[in-house]
């Protein structure tokens, strides 16, 4: 079997996965991510990129309760279809307008990916290397592609279980800088060590 059709296996079984976690074991795993972030004290973003949880998707309220101060605005990803490689901005999160996937998106406040401090990624499945698998639909890697200006920190967030063996990332895969699950914190990247030192 190729990797890549290893790879589609494995993205199925780990959603199957996910999606069949309870609503107790999904909020208890949030708050065990939070506190791994607590932890390591990182200083509160300005403006930060979450995400409306999705598919079993860990909900990333603890996290941005965490990491944020009342500094901290935060904002939600909408897909942008008017590139040649369809891209999220990000924007107020209400009011929500009708999005992608019939997940809600911002209509208002709308702002390039690069402009924000930190975004939190959902993952489907990650190696400690840094490398992520989302959903398929390459958004993630399109809007923090290394060529755009600006790069905000990007911690991916996941459960415990969807951590795996490295695999050989594509050419157009865009590595998370940390990725943060119920049981650990996990540096990807130099400015990584730079953000969490201890």
């Amino acid at each position: 079997m190729s990797q890549a059709a290893e790879l589609r296996a494995l993205r199925r079984a780990l959603r199957h996965q996910r999606r069949r976690l309870g609503e107790s074991d999904r909020q208890a795993a949030a708050q065990a991510a939070a506190a791994q972030l607590l932890r390591a004290l990182p200083k509160p973003p300005r403006r930060l990129g979450l995400y409306l949880p999705d598919d079993g998707e860990m909900d990333p309220a603890p996290l941005a309760e965490a990491l944020g101060s009342p500094r901290t605005q935060t904002f939600l990803p909408r897909i942008n279809p008017f590139c040649q490689r369809p891209r999220l901005t990000f924007g107020h999160p209400s009011p929500l307008c009708p999005g992608a996937f019939g997940i809600p998106a911002p209509c208002t406040g709308l702002r390039a990916s690069w402009t924000l401090d930190w975004v939190l990624i959902p993952l489907v499945a990650f190696s400690r290397a840094g490398h992520r698998l989302g959903r398929g639909g390459g958004y993630y890697d399109a809007s923090f592609a290394p060529t755009l200006p600006g790069q905000p920190f990007r911690l991916g967030v996941a459960y415990a279980f969807q951590e795996c063996a490295p695999w050989k990332p594509a050419a157009h895969d865009v590595p998370v800088d940390a990725i943060v699950t119920d049981r650990g914190l996990w540096r990807c990247s130099p400015r990584a060590w730079r953000m969490f030192p201890s």
